[in-house]
């Protein structure tokens, strides 16, 4: 019973209530495991972090996923440019510079 394993799985549950709702809200309100003020802090306002978050990831994904079918190399390319850089802005740079890759 941490409190601070508590407040991770509510942080984690709240992040899956962007992604999957319906399934989440199903498996909340079928446990009998959290209390009050945690069911108001997982149902309340939902974090535009999360939001954003989610968002951010699914591009990613599914620009490496087409990247992937143009050409493999290419996503190895992405890849080992990601490894490589320590900046953000410089990976940006060697991204928009097609040539690269």
């Amino acid at each position: 019973n941490s409190v601070i394993i508590k407040k991770g799985i509510v942080r984690v549950l709240k992040e899956s209530l962007v992604r999957y709702p319906a399934q989440t809200k199903s498996f909340v309100t079928t446990q009998n495991i959290f209390e009050q003020d945690e069911l108001i802090t997982l149902f309340g306002q939902i974090d535009e972090f999360f939001i954003n978050r989610t968002l951010e990831q699914l591009h990613w994904s599914r620009l490496l996923f087409s990247a992937k079918l143009v050409d493999s190399s290419i996503l190895k390319r992405i890849l080992s440019l990601l490894c490589e850089t320590n900046s953000l802005s410089k990976y940006v740079k060697d991204m928009l510079c097609l040539g690269n890759l």
